[in-house]
């Protein structure tokens, strides 16, 4: 991405917390890109030294090059603010490429927004951060939505359903057993559907699928644990709007599913309750993975 990608932390422990941030095994200088805000006010306070228990903070992970234009979409970083890197560490489309990594000294919760600035980019998304701990050697893909081909507003991009897998250790063995056939990217080789292909990451490494086939369903097997983000790059819902919004959201891994699952609808915007929404729904049960079915 070319906009300012950045990290709620909060420190809901019991002592405080310091806060460093590495990419591709490098430290990267907090100085200047940690904020804080008071209750009520938006104005971001710069913030030094540990995160004090029961406080928040905003660490600016990373931000557009300084000579990238600038649009809505694409939105930079505060003023004031020095992101701690200029690189977004992900590739174009399909391909390989590199994550953050945030440390705390204690346990901290983690959320993250991009781009920072939410609704003025018309398309911001925002995920909850699963610790490394967490992480295990078997999940399951889950987009957000799929690429309507015979939309016209479609036509042409490659804007599509999106999935990441990031390896916590290196020389990762990472087998996909996909739904759908798997387009070659930059430095990945595609396969087709029902067939498994393995790729090889280190630590810190992602692998990214950006590609008209939705990939919800397949599995992904690994030899040391990993995680997975299921999302779309500008997913249109439903089909036939002009406005699109972006999608990402890190996967529980399949051992910590659950077999019940209650689902709560939006309250409808219109006020009269007979707005249709769209859902899309993927369950276990017994232990076996099911199909999705999309659910109006």
């Amino acid at each position: 991405g070319r906009g300012c990608y950045a990290a709620f932390v909060v420190n809901d422990g019991t002592a405080p917390v310091e806060i460093s941030l590495e990419f591709q095994g490098e430290s990267l200088d907090l100085s200047r890109s940690v904020f804080r805000t008071n209750p009520g006010d938006a104005t971001l306070v710069p913030h030094t030294g540990p995160l004090p228990v029961g406080e928040s903070a905003i660490v600016f992970v990373a931000d557009r090059a300084p000579d990238a234009p600038a649009s809505n979409q694409d939105l930079p970083c505060p003023d004031g603010v020095v992101a701690a890197s200029g690189i977004s560490g992900l590739p174009e489309g399909t391909g390989l490429g590199s994550s953050f990594h945030l440390v705390g000294s204690a346990p901290i919760t983690v959320a993250t927004i991009y781009p920072f600035g939410g609704a003025a980019s018309f398309s911001p998304t925002a995920t909850l951060l699963l610790p490394v701990g967490t992480w295990a050697k078997q999940h399951l893909i889950v987009n957000a939505w799929e690429r309507i081909m015979d939309n016209p507003l479609l036509a042409d991009t490659g804007i599509g359903p999106a999935a990441q897998i990031v390896a916590s250790e290196d020389d990762t063995d990472v087998t996909i057993l996909p739904k759908r056939d798997i387009q070659s990217g930059n430095g990945v080789v595609g396969t087709g559907a029902n067939v498994p292909v393995s790729y090889k990451l280190n630590k810190g490494q992602v692998l990214q699928f950006l590609q008209s086939e939705e990939l919800t369903g397949s599995i992904v097997s690994s030899t040391k644990p990993t995680s997975t983000f299921g999302g779309h790059e500008c997913m249109y819902v439903p089909s036939n709007r002009q406005a699109c919004d972006t999608a990402q959201q890190q996967l529980l891994p399949f051992e910590q599913w659950g077999s019940e699952y209650v689902g709560a609808g939006y309250r409808a915007r219109l006020g009269n309750g007979s707005e249709q929404m769209p859902y899309r729904i993927v369950a276990a049960r017994d232990g076996t993975l099911l199909d999705y079915d999309p659910v109006v």
